[in-house]
């Protein structure tokens, strides 16, 4: 149980940390045009 809970958390940062380099690109491909 222990070992489902700590992947689900890896897998949780990873995502937020996809989605916050997806925003950067964003905004940052929004602001050159």
């Amino acid at each position: 149980m222990r070992s489902t809970l700590k992947t689900l958390q890896i897998q949780y940062i990873k995502n937020l940390v996809g989605l916050q380099k997806f925003y950067n690109f964003a905004t940052q491909f929004y602001y050159v045009n």
